[in-house]
């Protein structure tokens, strides 16, 4: 299980994995990240306000702000019902073409695309229950 970090502060090193350490150098950082993001073009006004907005977000965040509320299981779970609802259209649109390809109003070659995603959307769907079942 994850467990959340103590403390990580916002600067980003060399290697563009977060430095661990508590810094109080909230305005450098931000500055950092706006110049990284290519904001240089903000009058002094905005660039002040934003950072003062963005300075004082930062320091009210303490390290027990941070939660984690979805989890491995919780993931999957959620991908299943959006996979189940793709496939459900995946089926719908292959049984539209079977009935179209039997009144002779589409070829063979657009029924064979057509099952082959309905048949990718289920095989992902029984892929992640099993995947949603193992967790």
């Amino acid at each position: 299980m994850l467990r959340p970090p103590d403390r990580i502060s916002h600067r980003i090193s060399a290697q563009g994995s977060p430095d661990r350490r508590d810094t109080t150098d909230y305005t450098l950082q931000i500055e950092t990240r706006i110049l990284q993001f290519g904001i240089r073009t903000l009058s002094g006004n905005i660039r002040t306000r934003l950072l003062q907005h963005c300075k004082a977000i930062l320091a009210d965040r303490s390290p027990s702000a941070y939660t984690v509320s979805m989890t491995l299981k919780n993931a999957a779970f959620l991908a299943l019902v959006g996979m189940i609802l793709a496939t459900i259209l995946l089926v719908a649109g292959f049984i539209r073409d079977v009935s179209a390809i039997a009144q002779g109003l589409i070829t063979a070659m657009t029924l064979l695309t057509s099952f082959i995603r309905a048949f990718a959307g289920l095989s992902m769907v029984v892929f992640l229950y099993a995947f949603h079942k193992t967790q």
